[in-house]
Formats: structure tokens, sequence, C-alpha cells
């Protein structure tokens, strides 16, 4: 049973790595980057900056969620 855990989880490193390390996934989340940072520099209210500035959260938790995939797949 563990070994097929340990199996399950380097699948999902390998996937979850293949995706960070894929050109339209990289593309994709500098662009959602740069385009919060924009909207953030060009955003006239407090409330609207703190929407923005919860939106760059939510993006970056996506992206420690596949690192920690990565690195639980690997260290398995």
């Amino acid at each position: 049973m563990d070994e097929i855990k340990i199996g399950v989880a380097r699948q999902r490193a390998a996937t979850a790595d293949a995706l960070m390390q894929n050109e339209m996934m990289q593309e994709a989340f500098a662009t959602i980057d740069k385009e919060l940072i924009d909207a953030w520099k060009g955003c006239t209210s407090a409330k609207g900056r703190d929407r923005i500035w919860q939106s760059t959260q939510y993006d970056q938790r996506v992206q420690t969620i596949l690192r920690n995939v990565i690195a639980n797949g690997r260290v398995s």
C-alpha cells in the first residue's frame, strides 16, 4: 500500500512539474502577474486595490500548491 501511495505521489509530482515547466503555463502565470500589477497601479480605490492584491495572493497560492506537490513527490 505504501508503495502505491509513493507511486501516486511521484506521478503527481511529475505532472505538477510538467505544468510548471510548460512554456504556456509559465506565460499564463507571467501574464496574470503583469495584468494584476498593472491593474493595481491604475486602481484609484483602496477597495479595488485590496481586491487586486487578494487576486495576486490566489495566483501565488496556485503556484505554491504546484511546487509543494512537486516537492512532496520528490521526497517520497
